[in-house]
């Protein structure tokens, strides 16, 4: 049963919107197996509840080559050099420095160049 989740706490078997349509043609493997969970769990009600929303990445083109092209542009040798040594840790295997993740570059990027954040409607929490 990987389609039909149980909640427990609130006595529904929770199903997805395409799970449901499949489950609607009779005789159908989802069918019955919706069916062997409302006779498992008769007390239980089934809900449609949303599948999760993939979230666009505003961010797609921001590489550590758009950042090094970017930095060369604007003339910052303190940024390029950060980009040089956060590259050279990423090859060291034997390195005891922590390496920043790519997030973290980005987030420190995006620090130093405000202007390149994407502008969002909602307010931040």
């Amino acid at each position: 049963m990987k389609n039909i989740q149980l909640n427990f706490r609130k006595h529904t078997i929770e199903i997805t919107k395409a799970f449901e349509k499949k489950a609607s043609t009779f005789n159908s493997s989802e069918y019955k197996e919706l069916v062997k969970a409302r006779k498992d769990y008769p007390d239980y009600r089934v809900v449609v509840v949303a599948g999760a929303k993939s979230r666009p990445d505003n961010y797609k083109g921001l590489t550590y080559e758009f950042m090094k092209k970017y930095m060369e542009a604007k003339q910052d040798n303190e940024g390029l050099e950060r980009l040089k040594q956060i590259r050279v840790m990423k090859n060291n295997k034997l390195s005891l420095d922590k390496t920043p993740s790519f997030l973290e570059t980005r987030k420190w990027f995006l620090e130093k160049y405000p202007e390149l954040q994407v502008k969002s409607n909602k307010a931040s929490a």
